[in-house]
């Protein structure tokens, strides 16, 4: 996890806000019970810090370790 910066537009007022965001970067095969969790930890997420949004970002990359 790291600290980075996000950008948010407030639907209604249409005002941009920046505030302080974690950035979490998972690597993982592509399957649909991943794609679930991942899902369900996003909006676990907002719910606990009351959050209206929160960016999900998926990639297909080829990894080795």
């Amino acid at each position: 996890m790291a600290d980075g910066r996000g950008w948010w537009r407030d639907p209604k007022s249409r005002r941009v806000a920046d505030e302080p965001s974690k950035v979490v970067i998972i690597i993982t095969a592509d399957n649909p019970g991943v794609r679930e969790s991942i899902g369900a930890a996003a909006a676990a997420y907002k719910t606990q810090f009351r959050q209206q949004s929160v960016g999900v970002v998926t990639d297909m990359v080829c990894a080795a370790f």
